[in-house]
């Protein structure tokens, strides 16, 4: 209805604008205001398809300034970013590492008691963020790190991530490489950013869960 009315007003405008001060005749400026509305709407048409098939099965990572496009993917079918450097360091605490990723929220369920930092995650890594459009699930997700060559990343290692690569607001990022079993299943974590802020809390799985439009962290073996 809004739209209806919109698109009305704006037909009146033109044909004022044609009829009032270009000086064309009545029929002249009601055929000059529909060409017009036609060309503007097939124009307005082509931007949004072009914008659409620009964005509809890519992902944009930020990072220190920079932005990545990944190229275009058939939705059933996992994306893989470029690969990151990431120094993950050993030599921090569980408190310095959180707070040094620069979260807005973290949960209180996350401590280094259930999700210990190991000096077997720490060095040099080669990081990649994996994906797929639309619906997937844990035991999808596991298959295809798996099949690809690589292994979830643990969450010190997503820290470091995290720090050297502040993701965009509707990043919704799972940890799949180091769980707590405790009530309510196994225990993993994950990382979002919202328009109001990061936060990383953790969340109970069962392999059958599905997932949509989420992307999972992992490492280069």
């Amino acid at each position: 209805m809004i739209y209806a009315l919109a698109l009305c007003a704006f037909f009146a405008v033109l044909y004022a604008v044609f009829y009032k001060f270009v000086k064309l005749s009545m029929w002249e400026s009601f055929v000059v205001s529909v060409i017009t509305m036609t060309a503007l709407s097939i124009f307005l048409m082509i931007l949004c398809a072009a914008a659409h098939a620009s964005t509809a099965y890519g992902y944009s990572v930020a990072g220190n300034e920079q932005s990545v496009t990944l190229a275009p993917k058939a939705p059933d079918e996992f994306w893989f970013s470029r690969g990151y450097i990431v120094n993950v360091p050993d030599d921090k605490t569980f408190e310095v590492n959180v707070e040094a990723a620069r979260l807005d929220w973290c949960d209180d369920m996350i401590t280094e008691e259930r999700f210990p930092f190991t000096r077997s995650d720490s060095g040099q890594k080669e990081m990649f963020i994996m994906g797929r459009e639309g619906i997937t699930s844990y035991d999808l997700a596991k298959n295809e790190i798996l099949n690809r060559g690589f292994r979830a990343a643990t969450l010190q290692e997503a820290l470091a991530f995290i720090k050297a690569y502040p993701q965009r607001p509707g990043t919704e990022m799972l940890i799949l490489g180091q769980g707590w079993t405790g009530k309510g299943g196994i225990w993993y974590t994950r990382y979002r950013v919202s328009g109001s802020g990061s936060s990383l809390d953790a969340f109970s799985l069962w392999p059958a869960q599905p997932w949509f439009d989420v992307c999972f962290l992992v490492v280069k073996y």
